[in-house]
């Protein structure tokens, strides 16, 4: 099983993976980290405050990391691709470089996991649009996608402090909200 962990503006520091795991006795799969589409690691986490769109400012990657080697300990193989660039404009683009196995050594992932992304009022309707294409091709070739609901699930937008005030009301984060996630 090949698994890949979508990150944005943020890496893993795998120093502080590898002593994680040695301290609990843990073993993980070969882990590839790179960047992608031009960006490059690592990318530290944010300090708290300074990016208030993004409240990933206690190393949100370290901690999916951390989840995935410990619900998944059967893995051949984990991936951490890493972007600087928004979501909002090149994750169809990862999607179909996942699905073709570009990014992945030729190996089509069997799983994706994407921890952390823009509620949906941010999106616009074209790249809705071109996301859930993707995302269709790559649930039809066998991939799954899983996307966290948010810390408040469907109500993660709305007001919160680590959150853009600004968006407000019942929304859920995108892509958690697709039918093909």
């Amino acid at each position: 099983q090949t698994a890949v962990l979508l990150e944005f503006n943020q890496s893993v520091d795998l120093s502080t993976l590898d002593e994680w795991m040695s301290c609990l006795g843990v073993t993980g799969p070969p882990i590839t980290q790179k960047g992608v589409l031009g960006s490059s690691v690592p990318i530290p986490p944010s300090p708290c405050g300074e990016t208030p769109a993004q409240p990933a400012c206690f190393g949100e990657a370290q901690g999916d990391v951390y989840s995935i080697i410990a619900g998944a300990p059967g893995l051949d193989q984990l991936y951490v691709l890493v972007s600087d660039q928004s979501e909002l404009v090149v994750l169809p683009d990862i999607i179909d470089r996942l699905r073709s196995g570009a990014l992945t050594d030729g190996r089509r992932p069997d799983v994706v996991s994407l921890s952390f992304a823009e509620c949906m009022p941010a999106w616009s309707d074209q790249a809705v649009q071109d996301t859930e294409q993707a995302l269709q091709e790559l649930a039809e070739a066998g991939t799954w996608f899983f996307k966290a609901a948010g810390d408040s699930g469907p109500s993660d937008c709305s007001h919160h402090p680590l959150c853009d005030p600004s968006l407000a009301g019942p929304d859920m984060g995108y892509p958690a909200a697709s039918s093909w996630v």
